[in-house]
């Protein structure tokens, strides 16, 4: 028989199975099928329903941080600053949460103080106009193009899919597509409880020509500026 140990309010609770030495009508191990449960309910087996719920825990302060929090002492924002804050309600905007993190330097706050209005409120649109560029993806000889169908999603997934999609169409950033190639989408949860959608690009990826121009390291770069001002 299986035991759970749980602290509740103070106290520490001891669940365990029905001990009673009654003949079972059946005996149950591991997950069951809807027909397996139907059966078993008619039967006249008692069932408990439980509703698991995910709990995201805290981020921990590191010490690193701990000590520049107790170095910095008590953040001090220019009230202009704070009225410029408040005005800013934008998904896209961090400056609020730049300007208020204990870690940041006094030296750097205070030039983002002075230049807060060059800090853009939401990302702007892109122009319908592409100009002369046009950009092409080399297959391989003979790849088809790559097509995997949609992942699966929750409610929550799919409601903050139409609510993505949506404003990237009003931004210009997509636009409707009948293109023989397909890439599903899924979403990654970030520290701050919003979504970052995330485009599987791997089956274009393994057949597209790879670029083969040599590239500078940036250690040797970094070689060269010695000595340098």
């Amino acid at each position: 028989m299986k035991k759970l140990w749980f602290d509740f309010e103070g106290k520490r609770i001891l669940l365990r199975g029905d001990t009673t030495p009654e003949k079972k009508s059946s005996r149950i191990d591991g997950p069951m099928t809807v027909r397996e449960t139907t059966r078993e309910v008619r039967k006249g087996a008692p069932f408990f329903l439980y509703r698991l719920e995910r709990i995201e825990r805290e981020e921990e302060e590191t010490e690193v941080e701990r000590e520049r929090r107790e170095e910095v002492g008590e953040v001090k924002v220019d009230p202009r600053t704070k009225e410029g804050i408040q005005e800013r309600k934008s998904p896209f905007c961090e400056y609020e949460k730049v300007i208020t993190s204990p870690s940041l330097y006094p030296a750097a706050r205070e030039i983002l103080e002075e230049n807060k209005e060059l800090f853009l409120d939401e990302i702007p649109k892109l122009s319908p106009r592409r100009g002369d560029l046009d950009f092409k993806i080399e297959l391989e000889p003979g790849a088809r193009p790559p097509v995997k169908p949609p992942y699966r999603l929750s409610y929550i997934e799919l409601e903050e899919m139409k609510k993505q999609s949506k404003d990237y169409v009003d931004r210009g950033f997509i636009r409707p597509s009948t293109s023989p190639f397909g890439a599903p989408a899924f979403f990654v949860k970030k520290k701050d409880g919003t979504f970052r959608m995330v485009i599987d690009y791997r089956p274009l990826n393994k057949v597209t020509v790879k670029d083969t121009f040599p590239l500078p390291h940036a250690k040797e770069l970094m070689e060269t500026l010695f000595g340098k001002r």
